[in-house]
């Protein structure tokens, strides 16, 4: 099979640097418009001597543009974004999925430079170069082993109150909130995810807490068509230090109902997944 042409210009290089002399002053933009699933999918067949200049090529292309994210497994640089001392954890896993988007099935793990990174503080909180490089690597997205239907039955039961302790009330209280603790946002962007609405700000978040769809959308909400993608996502919140039940009710009260509703439509997702294992 003929290899695809930012490939092609990578192979013929003596070095990356050469491209543009060998290849013509395209050849860095041709390789750039190739996907993180389309380097992997090739890089594994080149003979080593192309490997080593596709990796080479990548991290020319990378240098000096942000922060550069590198698969410990490949040894290649996948993706890159613009990063500041604010970046997140989770920013960086989103560029991961949106260059690579194998990953969003997966589950990701960072390292600065070798040692794990905390999932819940910022780059600047933890020293880390915007201009430098993360490593990671990936592990394939579990739910659990398989249940059956009377273990099943026993979880939905232990959990149903997540429904019930819906409020109009509470809701509207939450959605009032110009500038709202850290805990709020961390569990209405975890609602958020769920419904698969836009979670980039708090306007993001209020523009969905004051749709007037929105309660009955939690009320409806298909709990057993969750994807296996957005419940990867979640693990992130449901973990999050600001998620845990009694900090949300230290700074609101009314932003309990939503936290509890995430955490029971995620094990009834879960264990639906669970009851229907092959």
């Amino acid at each position: 099979e003929q290899l695809p042409r930012f490939i092609e210009i990578v192979r013929t290089c003596a070095a990356p640097s050469h491209c543009e002399e060998t290849m013509g002053s395209g050849a860095l933009g041709k390789l750039s418009e190739a996907s993180g699933e389309e380097v992997s999918a090739v890089y594994k067949d080149l003979p080593p001597e192309a490997q080593a200049n596709l990796k080479e090529a990548l991290a020319a292309l990378h240098k000096g543009n942000g922060l550069s994210l590198r698969s410990m497994i490949s040894g290649s640089v996948t993706a890159s974004l613009a990063a500041s001392a604010d970046t997140t954890y989770m920013d960086l896993v989103n560029a991961l999925n949106a260059q690579v988007p194998e990953t969003k099935n997966q589950v990701v793990k960072l390292f600065i430079p070798t040692e794990p990174m905390d999932p819940y503080k910022t780059l600047g909180e933890q020293g880390v170069d915007v201009k430098g490089e993360v490593q990671y690597t990936v592990a394939e997205f579990s739910v659990g082993t398989k249940l059956t239907q009377d273990e099943a039955a026993a979880i939905v039961e232990s959990i149903i109150h997540g429904i019930d302790g819906l409020s109009k009330a509470d809701v509207d209280e939450v959605k009032a909130l110009k500038n709202p603790p850290k805990a709020v946002k961390t569990v209405v962007a975890a609602v958020a995810v769920l419904l698969q609405k836009p979670r980039g700000s708090w306007d993001d978040l209020r523009k969905m807490l004051t749709d007037q769809e929105f309660l009955p959308s939690l009320l409806s909400f298909e709990k057993d068509n969750v994807s296996t993608e957005t419940l990867n996502e979640l693990q992130w919140y449901l973990a999050h230090p600001d998620f845990q039940q009694e900090r949300v009710k230290r700074v609101s009260a009314a932003c309990v109902c939503l936290r509890d509703w995430v955490d029971c439509m995620h094990t009834f997702a879960t264990t639906f997944q669970r009851l229907h294992m092959p």
